[in-house]
């Protein structure tokens, strides 16, 4: 559902149709490298971005910002500290990967640039040169796949809602994603992040453990309280039914989620998500096989198992129809919501993916923040232990 309730079911062309569903008036700035070839880059990027925001019904201020000279990391620290203060999001244009991997004259920018401007509130839009060069050049649709990708992503960051599920099943409040990441074999930490059925509000959380922990029933405790009821408490959201989703086997974590919201006063629904070893969904067009439709699931209500797939066609287009996409498997263990629904929530959750309108995401979204949440603390732009608001991690 887009603005003024219009419905659709691409956003990839949706977007630019009907305009996203709600935005803010929000300011966008960009930092570039102070050299000549980015000249045309930081001359003409601005607008290119104003236009494509405008296309998509969330019109923003965009303009320079801050530029820097490629050298040494204090260089980058410098020109991110100098961007203006009421930026609500800085679009960071930054040399190619491999470029500052090869060469000893200068740093590489973009983890210092994105690490400096996080420890500032401000949400940021990465982009290598020739990205920056291409929009420049040809001055995309903005239903073009990566320019409304980037789209997307610059209007959610500055608190933009770009589409939303009409009458999403089933009457959970929030959906927990929950990932435990492993290191050398070993347990590392567990990451979590919150999703609202409409898709509209994010938190995440990452903690550590020491080496060769396991998952604790008060991890999970601790991150429900502060994600699910400190955060719904400071949006006069009351959660009443949650619906917690472990990335992978659950099998050797369940106890100990359990035991961490047994004290809670909400229904809870505990499901197991498994991204592999599942079957796959195959459509016979009587010439051969072709990749099915997206949101065809397989459903065994005897055992509480199913197996979906959340990703194909049309997303896939004809040129790409062959093949066989990996499905999802998904277990319930606990809880009241019957495996149909929960999996049906699951489908459409994959469809919440605002830095992706171009292509859903196979998993549901509030596992594929959790991985990202973690990815995120791991790289240094966030705290352990602190709650990220909003979707800067996109």
């Amino acid at each position: 559902m887009y603005a003024g309730g219009q419905r659709g079911s691409q956003p990839r062309v949706d977007l630019s149709e009907f305009g996203v569903y709600k935005t803010p008036e929000y300011r966008v700035r960009l930092i570039a490298p102070a050299t000549s070839p980015y000249d045309e880059v930081r001359d003409r990027l601005p607008g290119v971005i104003a236009k494509g925001l405008s296309d998509i019904g969330a019109p923003a201020h965009v303009t320079g910002g801050a530029t820097y000279d490629p050298g040494d990391t204090t260089n980058y620290t410098e020109a991110a500290s100098q961007l203006p203060k009421d930026t609500d999001v800085a679009v960071a244009v930054v040399p190619r990967e491999e470029e500052a991997d090869e060469t000893d004259l200068f740093d590489d920018p973009h983890p210092e640039l994105k690490r400096r401007l996080m420890r500032r509130g401000m949400p940021t839009q990465m982009l290598e040169k020739p990205t920056a060069e291409n929009l420049v050049d040809t001055r995309p649709a903005p239903s073009e796949h990566t320019f409304v990708n980037i789209l997307s992503a610059i209007a959610t960051k500055a608190g933009a809602t770009p589409w939303m599920v009409a009458d999403f099943p089933g009457t959970c409040d929030a959906f927990l994603g929950l990932d435990v990441s492993r290191k050398n074999g070993k347990n590392a930490g567990a990451s979590a992040s919150v999703v609202l059925p409409d898709g509209a509000m994010f938190a995440a959380e990452f903690t550590t453990f020491q080496d060769g922990e396991t998952f604790r029933a008060e991890d999970l405790n601790t991150i429900v309280r502060d994600l699910v009821f400190d955060f719904a408490a400071d949006h006069d959201h009351s959660i009443d039914h949650l619906t917690i989703m472990r990335d992978g086997k659950i099998s050797e974590d369940v106890e100990a989620i359990r035991e961490g919201v047994d004290s809670l006063d909400v229904d809870v629904d505990l499901v197991g998500v498994r991204k592999s070893g599942q079957p796959r969904v195959g459509h016979w067009k009587g010439d051969g096989w072709r990749i099915a439709d997206k949101g065809v699931a397989f459903i065994d209500d005897d055992r509480d198992r199913a197996v979906l797939h959340s990703w194909g066609m049309p997303d896939c287009g004809e040129e790409l129809a062959t093949g066989t996409p990996k499905t999802v498997g998904m277990r319930k263990h606990s809880g009241p919501t019957d495996i149909a629904t929960l999996t049906e929530q699951s489908y459409w959750l994959s469809e919440m993916h605002y830095g992706s309108p171009a292509r859903s995401t196979r998993l549901p979204v509030p596992i594929k923040y959790a991985d990202k949440a973690a990815q995120y603390v791991r790289e240094g732009y966030a705290d352990k232990n602190s709650i990220i608001e909003g979707p800067a991690y996109l």
